[in-house]
């Protein structure tokens, strides 16, 4: 297990590429609604570890609610617009907005692995304690159980600092201060698309 602080940004000549990969191809699942920084960290350290990184970004049918303001494609476009911010080799990462399928969560996880290419690690964290949702246990539970019959290893890193998706929609709907938390390019493209009303308005303000 590999502990991080998310609240410390990195800056992108920090992550200096092996000669000698551990992995071909790494996969990472989050709903990154929106991107945050601690989204960025771990792609940076799984990039350490990889020649090419896959980022799924799950539920992406899922937009214009409290929790699920964006849709897939709005993510899409701004954490590729962050990657190029923080100098991020975009030959590396390649992201895939998918939807969540209509079955049961462990053969949906097995559809979404299905859905991209061939990978030979997963990289994933343990949520805040306020993020542990029964969903989200089921989905982490069926992830282990998928890589297990896969033989495919799990790289966990520790979520230890206070940034979240949740913090910044709280952050944005109540006019607390929020945009340190993830890139300049997310913030300006949040407010291009109107997500700062958007957000008000899903959360009734």
């Amino acid at each position: 297990m590999v502990k991080i602080g998310m609240n410390r940004r990195l800056r992108s000549n920090q992550v200096v590429r092996p000669h000698h990969m551990i992995y071909k191809t790494g996969f990472f699942w989050a709903r990154v609604n929106p991107p945050h920084a601690g989204h960025l960290w771990v792609i940076k350290r799984a990039l350490l570890q990889v020649d090419r990184l896959i980022v799924v970004i799950g539920s992406a049918e899922r937009k214009y609610e409290k929790g699920n303001p964006f849709s897939g494609n709005e993510r899409k476009k701004m954490l590729e617009a962050y990657l190029k911010e923080e100098h991020i080799d975009t030959r590396r990462v390649k992201v895939f907005a998918i939807a969540d399928p209509d079955m049961s969560i462990k053969k949906g996880v097995g559809y979404v692995m299905d859905s991209v290419p061939a990978f030979d690690v997963i990289f994933s964290t343990h949520e805040l304690k306020e993020q542990k949702t029964g969903i989200k246990m089921k989905v982490e539970k069926a992830i282990e159980e998928e890589a297990k019959r896969r033989k495919i290893r799990i790289i966990r890193f520790r979520r230890t600092g206070p940034i979240s998706s949740t913090r910044i929609r709280e952050g944005i709907a109540h006019g607390r201060a929020w945009e340190h938390m993830t890139g300049k390019s997310v913030a300006r493209t949040i407010r291009k698309m109107g997500g700062i009303k958007r957000i008000k308005k899903l959360h009734g303000l």
